[in-house]
């Protein structure tokens, strides 16, 4: 726990021992660490998950030792006035061990904090689409066991996100302002529905699949925009100076 989530702070800690013999409620023997019982209780304490690097502050909730494995039950934390609550489970204490957690964030920014936090597939499409603002979001990090031989197996994390008035790119160096709607990040696809923004005076709505790397052929996007300024640029003649003159 103390090397896996980085804690600095104050908590109430509670600790028991099972005598040899313990079971389970299923009537499986408890062996080794597995008969150690512990309550761990954030005071405003600071952490960080190794395997998700984005800080938290001000943590309060529990943390639950029991039968081996590790519990979050609704911590609650928050980052650059964004709160965020955590819950899930650590199938054990081990480096390698299966996890199956869930992270709900409120008001949080779409940030260098957020974008170093998720694996280097995410960023690549984060480059592609340099948001900026804020959102409400869920992002859930699962991860089968693995073994001491091995070592962990490969997280998957997925991000469904609830835009707040942010911005995206739209490429040619042009932006969506204003942006609202909902984003979904899974298998390095991003799923985009009703976003809705403005470039300019131009309503947009963007709705599709957009994937990048090998999974780029998938992208499958739909766009409509109303109010969009159409301008032709030509030059004519020259006039009294025998300079073209530009026409617009």
């Amino acid at each position: 726990l103390l090397k896996d989530y980085v804690p600095r702070g104050r908590m109430d800690v509670r600790m028991r021992l099972l005598p040899r013999g313990a079971i389970r409620a299923d009537g499986t023997p408890l062996a080794g660490l597995q008969r150690l019982e512990g309550e761990f209780r954030p005071l405003g304490t600071a952490c960080r998950y190794f395997r998700f690097p984005y800080q938290f502050e001000n943590a309060t909730g529990l943390v639950r030792l029991a039968g081996g494995e590790l519990f979050l039950e609704d911590l609650q934390a928050w980052h650059s006035g964004a709160e965020i609550h955590a819950l899930g489970r650590l199938n054990d204490a081990h480096s390698w061990t299966g996890l199956d957690l869930e992270f709900r964030g409120q008001n949080v920014a779409l940030d260098n904090d957020l974008y170093t936090a998720l694996p280097a597939e995410y960023r690549e499409l984060w480059d592609t689409a340099a948001p900026a603002g804020r959102c409400n979001v869920v992002a859930t990090v699962r991860r089968p066991e693995g073994s001491a031989e091995a070592g962990a197996q490969p997280s998957e994390v997925g991000v469904d996100a609830q835009l707040l008035g942010a911005s995206l790119a739209l490429g040619d160096g042009r932006r969506l302002t204003q942006a609202d709607g909902n984003i979904t990040i899974h298998g390095g696809v991003v799923t985009v529905d009703a976003l809705h923004g403005y470039n300019g005076d131009a309503s947009v709505q963007v709705e599709g699949v957009v994937a990048a790397g090998e999974r780029a052929e998938e992208t499958n996007l739909q766009v409509e925009v109303s109010a969009w300024p159409l301008t032709h640029a030509a030059a004519l003649g020259g006039g009294d100076s025998g300079e073209p003159l530009p026409v617009r």
